[in-house]
């Protein structure tokens, strides 16, 4: 509580020892001056200034005794000036010393009062605004204007601002372009008519980060009056994490969905492959020699390898990944995983190109989980590449979760991704190609994810970037 009484701000006065000095010298000019001159008619106002000095200037008790001893020298001064008796007028004289001294202690008790007060609403205010900057949501406070008020420092970090640089703008700073237009007109319909249909409620918005991007947030509305002004409270809950815990719990239904649905595909279906695959086989030596049979034999030995690889790759994205780890240079596999799609696509115009080799790219991993997700990403380019492909890669040291990790960056020469691509990319089942599962990129996702790693299209500037599409991957150096 000491602290809180050295920052009472309605005195404007700090505490010190000399101003004590000077409302103890004011007491005794007051008294002299009484003696001399003013004989009871006026000293409450001297007296009524030392109490005033003190309690600005030092701590209640003492501001008792100062009272007290400003009584005393009232009572002193008077009993000195009666022994005059030719000069005495006994009603006015007691009468002002009475007034005198009820000013005196009026103003101890209303002033310490005052003080009191002063010193519970700061500490108040002290406990309001530690509980606000530590909250762990964001808090914004803003007027039926739109103009930020208040920003908490959770929503400082939240929306990447300084709190200097956000207090004083529209609130409309903090929401995409899209959105704002809405914004303006629930603002105005608050102000204009005094609806209050958002008060009270919450709603999933998309908010706006200093840096351009956006993300999802949860924000609980209140209404918050000051004498004649309306204030709006916002509490704002960043829901990324949650999104995406919600997105990996949709996965893992689909997986153990499409895991329950293989467990009886392979069981109906593998022995009717094999039985297929030995009539093929039979039937091929029976019709050796003849041109017309063997290409239709071989066209219903090619839908068959077809579905043999669509079912393996479904059966693969819902089977459980064991990890084999082991250290493992990230180039060398990605030239093996390049090796093995230019032997399935010999007559391709291919090239790629590999920077930063020469730094440390080594990091713990299985290789073969890894070899297949970089070769669905170079098959997504070139699936999407009708010419010549060139597919750029380099490597950075980075870290991921406070964990040394390899950075790779691949970007290929194609027409890139359009922005509604971008979010669905990964998504299971999501294919812009006629044929495939649409795995390719989830399967590719899950074996990076399973190794403590990410993947995501990388961000790029749209002036100074290269075209084509860009994939970010970062994997940990070695697992815990």
């Amino acid at each position: 509580m000491q602290n809180n009484r050295q920052s009472v701000v309605l005195s404007g006065i700090p505490r010190s020892k000399s101003m004590a000095w000077w409302g103890a010298a004011l007491a005794v000019g007051a008294f002299t001056l009484d003696l001399l001159e003013l004989h009871g008619r006026g000293e409450a106002v001297l007296y009524v200034l030392v109490v005033l000095l003190f309690l600005w200037s030092t701590y209640w008790r003492h501001v008792l005794v100062v009272a007290g001893v400003c009584s005393l020298l009232t009572l002193v001064g008077f009993v000195l000036y009666i022994v005059e008796p030719e000069e005495l007028t006994a009603r006015a004289d007691i009468t002002n010393h009475l007034f005198s001294f009820g000013a005196i202690w009026l103003t101890a008790v209303l002033g310490l009062r005052m003080n009191h007060l002063s010193e519970a609403l700061v500490a108040s205010e002290a406990r309001t605004r530690t509980i606000v900057e530590s909250a762990a949501e964001g808090i914004i406070t803003i007027d039926d204007e739109g103009t930020i008020e208040s920003f908490n420092q959770s929503a400082a970090q939240m929306f990447g601002y300084e709190i200097a640089e956000v207090t004083g703008q529209n609130v409309s700073v903090l929401v995409p372009s899209s959105e704002r237009a809405a914004l303006k007109r629930g603002l105005a319909a608050y102000r204009d008519s005094g609806e209050t249909r958002i008060i009270g409620t919450k709603r999933e918005v998309t908010g706006l980060r200093k840096d351009g991007t956006t993300f999802p947030i949860l924000i609980a509305i209140n209404e918050m009056r000051l004498e004649q002004r309306r204030l709006c409270v916002g509490i704002v809950l960043d829901m990324t994490e949650l999104r995406g815990a919600q997105e990996h719990a949709i996965r893992v239904q689909r997986l153990a969905a499409i895991g329950e649905a293989m467990a009886g595909l392979a069981h109906e279906s593998r022995n009717a492959l094999q039985r297929s695959q030995a009539a093929l086989e039979m039937l091929a030596r029976e019709i050796d020699g003849q041109a017309e049979a063997k290409e239709l034999l071989d066209r219903i030995q090619a839908a068959q390898d077809d579905l043999h690889s669509l079912y393996e790759e479904v059966r693969g994205y819902a089977a459980p990944i064991r990890l084999k780890m082991t250290p493992c240079r990230v180039d060398a596999l990605m030239q093996s995983a390049w090796e093995k799609m230019r032997e399935a696509q010999p007559q391709r115009d291919v090239r790629l190109v590999q920077t930063g080799t020469e730094n440390d790219l080594t990091c713990d991993l299985d290789p073969f989980p890894i070899r297949r997700a970089l070769r669905n990403i170079i098959d997504n380019s070139l699936e999407a590449i009708e010419g010549p492909v060139c597919i750029t890669v380099s490597y950075a040291d980075t870290e991921l979760n406070g964990r040394p990790a390899l950075e790779i960056s691949l970007r290929d020469n194609g027409p890139g991704l359009p922005v509604e691509l971008r979010e669905k990319i990964f998504e299971p089942f999501f294919t812009t190609k006629a044929t495939g599962t649409g795995l390719g990129m989830a399967i590719a996702r899950r074996y990076i994810e399973a190794h403590g790693g990410m993947i995501d299209v990388a961000k790029s500037s749209a002036q100074n970037s290269p075209p084509g599409a860009a994939f970010r991957i970062i994997l940990p150096r070695t697992q815990l």
